[in-house]
């Protein structure tokens, strides 16, 4: 997921749920680690899921680290580094 005009760092992560005498089938925790701004961190964040219903990192704990690191500069007042561009009649992603 990309939040327009800044540049971060991120990476997701899939691990299978510890069981009994092994690993659960269908269970894992989720997640993605993650900084910004890229070039000057103001913030770093992990979101963990633990069982999602999406099993991977990219489908479950993505979506949550966009809206909070989306909050985060907001809440920061950190302005965008990259200028937005929207095109007519589309809304910024």
């Amino acid at each position: 997921y990309r939040i327009p005009g800044y540049t971060i760092a991120a990476k997701t992560g899939t691990a299978d749920f510890p069981g009994v005498g092994g690993y659960q089938q269908n269970r894992t925790y989720a997640s993605q680690i993650g900084f910004g701004p890229a070039h000057n961190p103001r913030w770093a964040m992990l979101v963990r899921l633990d069982a999602p219903e999406n099993l991977y990192g990219s489908a479950a704990a993505a979506p949550t680290f966009k809206r909070l690191a989306e909050e985060l500069f907001v809440h920061l007042r950190i302005p965008p580094s990259e200028r937005v561009v929207v095109r007519a009649g589309a809304e910024p992603r």
